[in-house]
């Protein structure tokens, strides 16, 4: 692995752990779920209009911004399929559309797009000769408040005869037109709102979660999360007209304007997420320029917002979004090839969008068809990215607590390894430094008793000649393994240095002291080393013991230990001699 990574191990390779702990694959299931009911949701309350497009549909070569005063058929005019759903692409002069009513025809009008800036609709009137005046819209009553508003693109056709209508807007004229009921409309409009708000509650959810988790691992991933999320609702609510529901007198133009600028923060902010999350400044430089690159085209369109044409702004966003989803894209999966597991669900959740944000710009320019799908394809990729990308958040999160977890443990490691003999596992000759320096002034603080035992194997320079070093290792760990299992768990276990031990005895006096060294002496003669080939072979071992007076220093304790076990062996070995200056010596 290139040691310029700077994530850690186990966010790379094959030992890394498994991609999915059982709690990050439970999220998964339960955003799986989630999102399942919300497309679901979405798909079952998008309006269903009544199965009558309107009839004998024309496209009229009339670009003006009132109805003429000749007769219709003075006019050229296309036929146009007879459906409901309809793309005209974009159209910078007004566009008028003809068609018939006749009696019995469903008296309602509904057009579904609210971005729409200007909508006139004007009926014939043979007997005049001349249009009439525009026919307003039916007024319902909003979500907030009791005065009827008129915002809704829904017309009633009280008389049957020839009608043109009027569509004016720098965006695309992509729109579903139809001749319903009013139940019909007003049951549209619920589910309509059910599926909106059960999308924008999700999205509301993720954000709370996430600002949560922002405050508290403060990882800017979260603040971009936020940045692209929070976008995405603005976006989708104005968007969907629902905007003027709340204020039936904003202005289009406005609306327009926030809408893009909602957009060009969102894709700013998925720019800047994507970029720290695949930490593309350290592990992929060209698509880290690249992604600057798209920053500065992103700030440049926000500007441009306030200022250039709709059409202009449609095609700079057009771009804008496309190039930068292939981007994301892109650069998942060159983080995949480098093992970095959390792109995957990058690379899900930008594909999903990818499809979604396709669909939508081609039927913007007419390549395909204006669908249910294709109109809200952008909105169903959105929230199944949103729920994919707050994953992928959930599983770095996994990762790096497993890595955090994963590097204390191998702190833990080095730490024992520096205090820790090699050969017996016991504490080594550092670590008893320390330890007996700490237990002294414990001891001159509390005034508990402290007492330390100095062992030695006897005669071992002589075993090691004459069984070898092999077997010499084996007696130490042999020893070592008396020695652990007579003394209690606190006391510190330490090789002092070749065949000397030495153990530190805290809160113990020194008649305690002298009883646990016998056992150690008595357990280690009836416990002979057994060879490889099961001979016995009996060990003795010499032990001082002395108890700690103040206020002397821990290392010239150390020196009457030593000096105690000096005076074992001049005695002739195996024994153990306690502090000639408290007890007689014990044999």
């Amino acid at each position: 692995m290139d040691s310029s990574y700077a994530f850690p191990r186990l966010l790379y390779g094959s030992a890394a752990p498994p991609f999915l702990s059982l709690a990050t694959r439970r999220s998964w299931l339960l955003g799986l779920w989630i999102v399942t009911f919300l497309l679901g949701t979405l798909f079952c309350s998008i309006p269903v209009q009544a199965q009558q497009p309107v009839k004998d549909l024309q496209l009229i070569d009339y670009q003006g911004d009132f109805p003429p005063v000749d007769a219709p058929e003075s006019y050229a005019a296309t036929s146009l399929p007879e459906r409901q759903n309809i793309n005209l692409g974009i159209n910078v002069e007004p566009v008028w559309l003809q068609f018939e009513v006749e009696d019995g025809d469903p008296t309602i009008l509904q057009l579904d797009n609210p971005l729409i800036h200007h909508i006139a609709l004007h009926r014939y009137l043979p007997e005049t000769s001349r249009f009439s005046a525009p026919i307003e819209q039916v007024a319902f009553i909003p979500l907030f408040g009791d005065e009827p508003n008129r915002w809704r693109p829904v017309f009633e056709l009280t008389e049957p005869g020839t009608y043109w209508l009027m569509l004016s807007s720098p965006q695309a004229l992509r729109f579903s037109l139809s001749q319903t009921t009013l139940a019909q409309v007003d049951s549209d409009w619920r589910g309509f709102l059910l599926g909106q708000g059960l999308y924008l509650g999700m999205l509301l959810g993720l954000m709370v979660y996430n600002v949560v988790l922002l405050i508290f691992l403060k990882d800017s991933n979260y603040f971009w999360y936020l940045g692209f999320v929070g976008s995405s609702a603005a976006y989708f609510f104005l968007q969907k007209g629902l905007i003027f529901e709340l204020a039936p007198r904003f202005s289009p133009l406005l609306n327009e304007a926030l809408l893009f600028t909602a957009l060009s923060i969102g894709i700013i902010s998925a720019l800047s997420f994507c970029r720290s999350f695949l930490m593309l400044s350290e592990q992929d430089r060209l698509m880290d320029r690249l992604f600057l690159g798209f920053i500065t085209f992103g700030l440049v369109c926000l500007a441009g917002t306030w200022w250039l044409p709709g059409h202009v702004s449609v095609l700079m966003f057009s771009l804008l979004g496309l190039g930068t989803l292939t981007l994301f894209c892109l650069a998942s999966w060159r983080a995949l090839g480098r093992r970095f597991r959390p792109a995957r669900w990058l690379l899900m959740g930008w594909s999903a969008l990818v499809v979604g944000s396709l669909a939508f710009i081609l039927s913007i320019y007419g390549v395909i068809p204006h669908n249910v799908l294709t109109y809200y394809g952008f909105q169903f990729g959105s929230a199944l990215e949103s729920l994919l990308l707050s994953l992928a958040l959930a599983d770095r999160i996994n990762l790096l607590r497993r890595e955090r977890e994963t590097l204390a443990k191998e702190k833990l490691r080095f730490a024992t390894m520096s205090v820790t003999d090699g050969l017996t596992g016991l504490y080594n000759r550092r670590y008893l430094t320390r330890h007996l320096e700490d237990s002294v002034q414990q001891t001159q603080h509390n005034h508990q008793p402290l007492s330390l035992l100095m062992l030695d194997i006897d005669h071992f320079k002589a075993f090691n000649d004459e069984w070898g070093h092999l077997l010499g290792d084996k007696a130490l760990q042999h020893f070592a393994d008396i020695l652990v299992e007579i003394v209690r768990d606190d006391d510190a276990v330490c090789r002092f240095g070749g065949e000397e031990f030495t153990i530190v005895l805290r809160h113990q006096p020194l008649p305690q002291a002298l009883d646990i060294a016998e056992r150690i002496r008595t357990t280690l003669r009836t416990t002979p080393l057994m060879t490889d080939t099961h001979q016995a072979i009996t060990l003795t071992c010499t032990i001082g013991a002395v108890q700690y007076s103040a206020p002397e220093s821990a290392k010239a304790f150390l020196a009457r230990a030593d000096a105690a076990l000096y005076q074992g062996k001049q005695d002739g070995r195996d024994r153990v001699i306690g502090d000639s200056a408290m007890y007689e010596v014990s044999t």
